[in-house]
């Protein structure tokens, strides 16, 4: 048995257990498997979205996690300041500046991990949470320069009862240049839970430990956060709903029926027909490339500049064959982009091919008013399916 095979099942035998490890084994455990190899464990995989709550912040749940090596709050004045100065994060600092930050100061602790929530921030459509994260064993922080945090964002019922179906997400923070055993990490969590002004859950359930610089080892724990964050704690972003705007490729019409313009991106939701039968799993591939391969194409225009999705985690997809959105074998795609400022500029559109879409025009702010829209929508593809199969049968009944 190799060396790496050994070592990871070692760990693995660690992660199933619910207890605490200490320092010492956790040293240990590197060290008899002489790591040397540079080699890191990938980080386990979590099963896929299931929820449009989660499909319409794709870009933020599938990517959307900020690491910065930063020194602790306390000192550094203004909460802006520190965004600004130390995370280097231009976008949260200028919303903090304008008051949006919600400061719960809550701990929660696991062995020899501890973790402050020091700070809710961000804007309606990429929340952030920041941590003071410590490792209160010194051996082991003094030979851990990253750590790697799973952090799950959801509703009570969610968490405690459906846990299963959602993922976390990931976020890595540095230690700290002067404080040997703090770790300072944002993540952006789930706006459909941790914007509402309404109880959520923040939980960490894992933290991965980089042991001098050469493996990675998991750590399963259970850090949990009640948290009720105003909603004046997030900047608000400009919301447009659309009824009737579609775009087709490969036998697939791709309807577009949001877009959220944010500080932090710009994503657009669409929703198509389920194109298979039985469990989603068995199209997975052919689903996810064909949503990569449309949005690839997609470009947005506006009098400023354009934008195209963003390279890494771009797209997101989620099909409902069980109605939980209440539309029962329907798929939904979110195209991620860098932000637009939609209300700086005097024309945007989405260019696909020779189709071109009004995203300013075409737009309404009443959600209402844009289902009615899809629902006339629907009605006219309805009967346009029921005049086709009319025709082919006179045409049937003429050849017979």
């Amino acid at each position: 048995m190799s060396i790496n095979t050994e070592y990871k099942r070692e760990v693995d035998s660690f992660c199933e257990k619910a207890y605490t490890i200490s320092g010492e084994e956790v040293l240990a455990m590197a060290k008899r498997n002489e790591i040397n190899s540079g080699e890191k464990i990938k980080v386990k995989g979590v099963r896929s979205m299931r929820t449009i709550g989660f499909v319409a912040a794709a870009c933020v749940a599938f990517s959307s996690v900020t690491a910065f090596a930063a020194a602790g709050a306390a000192g550094y004045g203004p909460m802006a300041g520190l965004f600004r100065e130390t995370l280097h994060d231009e976008v949260t600092a200028s919303i903090v500046d304008e008051g949006h930050i919600y400061t719960p100061m809550m701990t929660a602790s696991d062995g020899i991990f501890r973790a402050d929530l020091i700070a809710v921030t961000g804007d309606g459509a990429a929340p952030k949470l920041l941590f003071d994260f410590y490792i209160d064993d010194p051996e082991v922080a003094a030979a851990n320069d990253e750590v790697r945090l799973l952090v799950y964002t959801l509703g009570e019922e969610q968490y405690r009862n459906e846990l299963d179906k959602y993922g976390p997400n990931e976020a890595y923070g540095k230690r700290d240049p002067e404080i040997n055993n703090l770790y300072h990490v944002s993540v952006t969590g789930t706006p459909f839970w941790m914007t509402t002004g309404e109880p959520f859950i923040a939980a960490i359930r894992q933290v991965g430990l980089d042991i001098e610089g050469d493996y990675w080892t998991e750590h399963e724990v259970n850090m949990e956060y009640l948290v009720t964050a105003p909603e004046t704690a997030f900047r608000e972003t400009v919301t447009k709903y659309y009824g009737g705007e579609y775009l087709d490729n490969d036998g697939v019409r791709y309807n577009l029926t949001m877009a959220d313009f944010g500080s932090y991106g710009t994503d657009l939701l669409f929703w198509f027909q389920y194109p298979g039968s039985g469990e989603p799993e068995v199209f997975e591939n052919d689903i996810q490339e064909k949503c990569q391969e449309t949005a690839d194409r997609f470009v947005i225009v506006t009098d400023k500049g354009e934008y195209r999705i963003k390279e890494e985690n771009g797209v997101g997809y989620y099909c409902d064959t069980e109605a939980e959105t209440g539309f029962k074998d329907r798929c939904y795609m979110t195209a991620c982009f860098d932000a637009v400022d939609i209300e700086g500029v005097q024309w945007a559109e989405l260019r696909f091919g020779d189709t071109v879409i009004d995203l300013i025009g075409s737009g309404s702010d009443d959600q209402e008013e844009q289902a009615e829209q899809e629902d006339q929508q629907e009605q006219n593809e309805g009967n346009e399916q029921e005049q086709t199969e009319e025709d082919t049968q006179d045409v049937k009944s003429e050849q017979e």
